[in-house]
This record gives C-alpha cells, sequence and structure tokens, in this order.
C-alpha cells in the first residue's frame, strides 16, 4: 500500500523489506522484458501466515483462559498502554475497540486519540455505530451489534521493537457499568499480539473515494 515517499518512509522505519503501492507504478500485467528476468520458479507474491478469522478474544483467551475484573481497572490499564504508546520514539500501530462507539466518543478517551492519531503511523477505534472517522486522524470500523467483536474491548499496540496489548471479554453483567467484569489478558507476547492486530484489520473498510 505505498502510494507517497512519506509511506515509504514509514514502512522503512517499520524495517520492510517488500513493498508496493501505486508510488512505484498502477497494476498492468508485467512486461515481456520483465518477465524473462524472473529466475525459473520464482514467485512475485511471497505470502505471510494467513490472517485469522477469529477476533483478538478468540486468539488470546482461548479455553477459559485470562483473569477477570471489574471496569475501572481496564480503563487504568489501557489509559497507561496509551500513555506509553504516545510516549513511542518510532512510528507505531494503535488499534482500539470499545464495544460501542459511544464508549469511544466520550471526551477522554477520544482525546486521547486525536493525541495518538497525531504522533502514530496508524490509529484505527472499533465499535458498533463507530463513524468512518469519529476523531481526527483515527480511522473508524462499525461493527454490527451481533458481532461477536462487539464483546470485547481491546487495545493494542505495535510497533517495530516494541508490542503491548490488552485483550478482554466482557462477561454479560448487568447492573452498573462501572461493576461489569472482563476476562482479560495484559501481555507483550509479540507473536500473540500481531496475530490479534491481523485480525482487528479485517474489519477496517476502505476509505469512500469521491
Amino acid at each position: 500500500g505505498i502510494e507517497t515517499a512519506g509511506h515509504e518512509d514509514r514502512a522503512d522505519l517499520f524495517g520492510a523489506s517488500l513493498g508496493q503501492g501505486w508510488k512505484y507504478g498502477r497494476p498492468e500485467p508485467l512486461s515481456k522484458s520483465a518477465a524473462t528476468r524472473l529466475r525459473p520458479g520464482a514467485r512475485l507474491v511471497i505470502n505471510t501466515r494467513p490472517i485469522e478469522l477469529e477476533t483478538p478474544a478468540a486468539i488470546a483467551l482461548a479455553h477459559g483462559g485470562g483473569t477477570v475484573a471489574e471496569k475501572p481497572t481496564l480503563v487504568r490499564l489501557s489509559i497507561a498502554i496509551e500513555q506509553r504508546a504516545l510516549a513511542a520514539a518510532e512510528p507505531t500501530v494503535v488499534l482500539g475497540a470499545f464495544q460501542t462507539a459511544e464508549r469511544f466518543l466520550l471526551y477522554k478517551t477520544r482525546h486521547r486519540f486525536v493525541e495518538l492519531a497525531a504522533h502514530e503511523t496508524f490509529v484505527a477505534a472499533f465499535g458498533v455505530g463507530m463513524p468512518e472517522e469519529p476523531a481526527p486522524g483515527v480511522r473508524g470500523a462499525a461493527l454490527a451489534a451481533n458481532e461477536r467483536l462487539a464483546d470485547e474491548w481491546h487495545i493494542i499496540v505495535v510497533d517495530p521493537h516494541y508490542a503491548e496489548a490488552l485483550i478482554a471479554r466482557d462477561l454479560g453483567d448487568g447492573g452498573p457499568d462501572a461493576e461489569r467484569r472482563f476476562a482479560f489478558l495484559h501481555t507483550h507476547d509479540r507473536d500473540l499480539i500481531v496475530r490479534a492486530a491481523r485480525s482487528l484489520m479485517l474489519s477496517i473498510a476502505p476509505k469512500a473515494t469521491s
């Protein structure tokens, strides 16, 4: 997806060694001269591990794993993760799943993500009813109310050398909002976090073009 010099710079900072995009040319058939330079058996595309269709909680909290805590504990933890992302020296991807757009659009949460979007490479927010751009620079991903992801709360941060995530599933309690309980995992396991992030990215629709 490299379309500009800025995209190329960010990809380079992330350690990318291969890239494609409109910066290098529009899609077209391979020229005969280029085709003759390919060594026998060469592949033009190298596939990475397939993106998983499971949600982050299904990936990270399989078989009932994780710790149980009430909402205020997770709020404090998620804010701490976001603050560490803000302090990162390198370009960072930040993905937040908030169950509903209303929970993201609370002033303090939205304000933190505006700050993140001003500093980080890619910032996205997921939730039922989420607008395409719920805050300046933040990509929105609207969820259906009956999606499994709508029952999950995540803050996922990945940069070239650091990864941290809060991955949580709502246990469905009634009563006051502050007493809602979640099964959750706080982790720095990069492989697990990247798997969770890749699964979330499937919910982000391409931007509408005029």
